[in-house]
């Protein structure tokens, strides 16, 4: 609160009007400072003025501004009106923090807290930052990418990793791509002769723009975290920045088990492949014969009707004997006398008149039908026309003449065929 006096010289009463004003301004004349005098020289304690309202640079105890009124990089706390600075408690993981709150700006990618005491674990970060580390845990045969490009990752200077083989006659291929310039440090733990556990250096100060590396099964012992482990190292680099990394164990192609393998399969296809077929055959035989027993009995179940026909008298084989040697014998040609189509016109229901034995004479014994309806199941399809020998026209015309008609009434009889 600064007031306005007539005369710097005299104070006088403090009644008003009182103005807010920045306290930057306190060197100017006629101003007031607190309630006191302004001093010529403000630098918070920290420091002396060489010229009036102007204090010498670099201010003391860790403190920097133009009054020496906040901390320097790397400490915190209030140094206002001789307030001191203690430096950043970031536990080896950091050399910066906020001025104010002393929360620790961790430079290693994985390691949280306001003093980067803590991994983050959430994002599979394990490890003591407080004794040694954080690790990002790497899956084997699986490609990592790490993109460090968001504003809260402009503090991060280093990120590692940790990778344990699993498969103990496979040898682990090691790769990794960085975007930017960076270092990086490869070692493995095992256990000693002692029990104890061991860290061995395997690459130091590598860069890793792009680096692939194979370790060997006959150097290492994998298969679990107590015979090796890899640790990664990467540091020395600005963000923003990409990293993709990877550890994996692929066996090597066997040309002989590969061939063998695939005829195996391909054998093992065909004859998939012959059964079903087999069994595609079975199964449409049997949809054939469910249609075919439908449709007889479509059949078996159908109306009995009448039907007029025609019969040719059929002459005694003795007579037909003296005409042998003149004229060929007439050939028989049943034709049907009905023709029922089933459903889906595939097939029908064809009757026709036979005629029984007779025992060598024109007509049937007494009590003995000489004629009989049959019936069969027939599919459809295109009728063709039946030749006629004209030979057998000739005696068709020469036999009319002497030939008798006579009609008979046949009840339909249902007789199979």
């Amino acid at each position: 609160v600064h007031h306005k006096d007539k005369d710097t010289t005299s104070p006088v009463p403090r009644t008003g009007p009182w103005t807010w004003s920045n306290s930057s301004v306190c060197s100017a004349e006629e101003k007031e400072w607190h309630f006191t005098s302004c001093p010529s020289c403000q630098c918070n304690g920290h420091s002396v003025c060489s010229t009036p309202g102007v204090c010498q640079q670099p201010c003391e105890h860790n403190t920097q501004g133009d009054h020496c009124q906040r901390c320097s990089e790397g400490f915190f706390g209030h140094p206002v009106n001789g307030g001191e600075c203690s430096k950043c408690e970031c536990n080896g993981q950091g050399t910066l923090c906020d001025h104010r709150s002393g929360n620790c700006f961790c430079t290693t990618k994985g390691i949280t807290g306001d003093h980067c005491e803590k991994c983050d674990t959430q994002n599979h970060y394990f490890g003591d930052p407080i004794k040694e580390s954080c690790f990002y845990d790497l899956a084997i045969d699986y490609q990592f990418t790490f993109n460090l490009s968001k504003p809260e990752d402009k503090h991060y200077t280093a990120i590692n990793f940790k990778n344990v083989p699993t498969k103990p006659d496979v040898d682990v291929d090691f790769s990794i791509t960085c975007s930017v310039p960076a270092k990086m440090n490869l070692t493995y733990r095992h256990s000693s002769k002692e029990g104890s556990r061991k860290e061995d250096l395997v690459l130091t100060e590598k860069n890793c723009s792009m680096f692939k590396f194979r370790f060997s099964k006959g150097d290492y012992t994998f298969g679990n975290e107590e015979n090796t482990t890899f640790y990664v190292y990467v540091y020395d680099f600005q963000p923003p920045l990409w990293i993709i990394i990877s550890f994996s164990q692929h066996p090597k192609l066997d040309l002989l088990q590969f061939f063998i393998t695939f005829s195996t399969c391909f054998l093992a296809l065909l004859l998939i492949a012959a059964i079903l077929w087999k069994i595609k055959q079975k199964y449409d035989r049997y949809r054939r014969r469910q249609r075919l027993y439908v449709e007889m009995e479509q059949m078996a179940s159908r109306p009995f009707g009448q039907v007029l026909t025609e019969l040719e008298r059929i002459p005694d084989t003795s007579e037909s004997n003296q005409h042998h040697t003149r004229k060929r014998r007439k050939k028989l040609r049943p034709s049907p006398i009905a023709l029922e189509p089933c459903i889906g016109n595939r097939a029908a229901v064809l009757s026709l008149i036979v005629r029984m034995p007779t025992g060598g004479h024109s007509y049937a014994p007494p009590g003995i039908p000489g004629i009989a309806i049959a019936s069969s199941l027939v599919t459809l399809g295109n009728p063709r026309k039946v030749s006629v020998d004209p030979t057998q026209k000739v005696e068709a015309d020469t036999n009319s003449k002497t030939r008798k008609n006579r009609k008979v009434v046949a009840a339909n009889q249902p007789t199979d065929l």
